[in-house]
């Protein structure tokens, strides 16, 4: 099925559903450049419903999804050939800092929320050898870094999650409220539903 620019339009998106081929061709690659597969469409989301929308679309017309944060997989994890790819990187805020915990968007960088936990004398328990991933990305496969033998993995020190889960659903998750999903989405590289 080809997507249509009328079929985008009637999503009513905040953010942008493309095919365009430049669009398609930045994301057809990975950090790897080992597997190169072109999409048949890229979303930068504006917000979560933006995502809930896009999947409800897909299933509806079993088109595969694939979120990718900074590409930086090795053997094209975040790529989907023939399906859509979800930019995280366009949902990026850093909303919350306290003492003992940060609230963030999937697409932020380790790079992103270093700079702001410093200003307030603080830093996340375990970084990434490499802080231009996003936080989604790294929690996405797990996530160690320098510290992990100390404070474990990045997954962790996780205390909750906002999940979109296939059929466009958004839930709260976490050890406590509905665990089954808060741990098939932590580690899950972005397929859990």
């Amino acid at each position: 099925m080809r997507i249509m620019d009328s079929d985008l339009t009637a999503l009513g998106l905040d953010g942008a559903l493309t095919t365009h081929p430049a669009d398609l061709a930045a994301v057809a690659d990975d950090w790897g450049h080992i597997v190169s597969h072109r999409p048949r469409a890229v979303l930068r989301p504006r917000s979560p419903a933006d995502i809930a929308a896009t999947l409800r679309f897909a299933g509806e017309h079993g088109i595969p999804v694939v979120p990718r944060g900074e590409g930086h997989t090795s053997y094209g994890q975040a790529q989907c050939p023939d399906g859509i790819v979800i930019a995280m990187s366009h949902l990026a805020r850093i909303h919350h800092i306290t003492p003992d915990r940060v609230t963030v968007d999937a697409g932020a960088t380790w790079a992103d929320l270093l700079t702001a936990t410093l200003r307030h004398q603080l830093t996340p328990p375990v970084l990434t050898d490499y802080l231009g991933l996003s936080i989604g990305g790294t929690l996405s496969a797990g996530g160690i870094g320098g510290t992990s033998h100390r404070h474990g993995a990045q997954t962790d020190t996780v205390l909750e999650l906002d999940v979109i889960t296939g059929d466009g659903t958004q839930h709260t998750c976490s050890p406590h409220h509905d665990p089954d999903l808060f741990h098939a989405a932590l580690a899950g590289l972005g397929r859990h539903g």
